[in-house]
């Protein structure tokens, strides 16, 4: 401590000469000899002057979220090429000629990738709680691990999405990196509170913030490293329970804040944060975490991310059968309200009865024939 080791005894040096220094000017207007070896004894105690509840800046809470988008979005990248490398090679068009449904084939990607997330996520989890980051030590490793499985399967539903637009692998790689740099930039908007602090009261524009995976995703890194924060009245940072992913954040109606000035970050310097020495003092009286004028916590941002998961997936399915494909053949936005949609082609009753697929043979089965 800086303040201990060089500044204090150096105040008290220089204010125990000064006194000697007085003390030798009135002896000689007494008309006594100067001691210049005068003994005088110097006691001084030190106390902390009053000041809010503060905390530390995180530098895992700040650099985490980069580094961990960063290695969940490999395979972003994979799943994107690898969907659009079997259309280039017509391999998908040969398992349709054999029968293949289109259900089996989103699903097999769906399944096969989202196990993958699974081990991809325990990997990351566990690494860094043996090599004993804050994050990861004093926080939920449920939720945690709940956390990147969510946001790394909203990524490969949001990969399958693009694939619908790309001809080409190379041109799925390169859309993919392009979008890693984009929630690169967002990341970077996300760190420093917009639009998550209470000074920002678009609820449209967070709802937009929202609907992009890295958002909630940046936000929820944010405040698991915020809490692990070392508070100077209890020693150690708190963390994040499960139970407690959304009752620990506070929305500015529950707790009182309506409109606070901005600070640098939404989670990292000091007294200056009007957010920061409100909230932490609340948590360390009430011995757990607790943030108010809050948006998004992360149980909201894993709602969010799971939400996004199935409307990409959705959008993905329905997409790929109204845009043109490499021959330029698409089915109407409306065709899955076609009988022949829902009728199996290999389906003997089709062929056989009148009351199948509108009273004729050979109808389309799902993923079928082209218009």
């Amino acid at each position: 401590d800086p303040n201990t080791f060089a500044q204090l005894p150096l105040q008290v040096a220089t204010e125990r000469e000064i006194v000697r220094y007085l003390g030798n000017q009135a002896r000689r207007s007494l008309g006594a000899v100067e001691d210049d070896q005068l003994d005088l004894t110097w006691n001084i105690a030190l106390r902390t002057f009053p000041h809010p509840a503060a905390v530390a800046p995180s530098i895992v809470g700040g650099i985490a979220p980069g580094f961990l988008f960063a290695a969940t979005m490999f395979s972003f990248v994979l799943v994107a090429s690898n969907v659009v490398h079997e259309r280039e090679l017509q391999l998908r068009q040969g398992m349709e000629s054999m029968g293949m449904l289109l259900s089996s084939y989103w699903t097999s990607w769906i399944l096969w990738e989202g196990l993958m997330n699974v081990v991809s996520s325990g990997i990351i989890t566990a690494t860094g709680y043996l090599l004993g980051f804050s994050l990861f030590v004093k926080n939920s490793q449920a939720l945690l691990f709940v956390v990147f499985f969510t946001f790394q399967n909203a990524m490969l539903a949001f990969a399958l999405l693009i694939s619908v637009f790309t001809k080409t692998s190379q041109g799925a790689t390169s859309l993919s990196f392009g979008i890693f740099i984009i929630g690169w930039i967002f990341q970077s908007t996300v760190l420093f509170g917009f639009p998550y602090q209470p000074q920002y009261k678009s609820d449209v524009l967070r709802v937009i913030f929202n609907l992009l995976p890295w958002n909630p995703f940046t936000k929820a890194i944010t405040d698991l490293g915020a809490a692990t924060m070392t508070l100077p009245s209890d020693g150690d940072g708190f963390g994040i329970t499960w139970r407690r992913r959304f009752a620990y954040c506070v929305p500015p109606s529950s707790s009182g804040i309506e409109t606070l000035p901005q600070s640098s970050s939404s989670h990292s310097m000091l007294v200056d944060s009007p957010m920061e020495t409100t909230n932490v003092g609340t948590g360390a009286s009430a011995g757990h975490y607790t943030v108010g004028g809050c948006y998004l916590s992360v149980g909201e941002a894993i709602v969010w991310m799971s939400v996004m998961f199935f409307v990409f997936a959705f959008l993905a399915a329905y997409l790929d059968q109204i845009v043109p494909n490499s021959y330029g053949t698409r089915r109407p936005f409306y065709y899955f309200l076609m009988p022949n949609y829902w009728c199996a082609r290999r389906s003997r009753v089709c062929q056989t009865s009148s009351s199948c697929c509108g009273g004729g043979g050979g109808g389309g089965e799902e993923g079928g024939g082209g218009k």
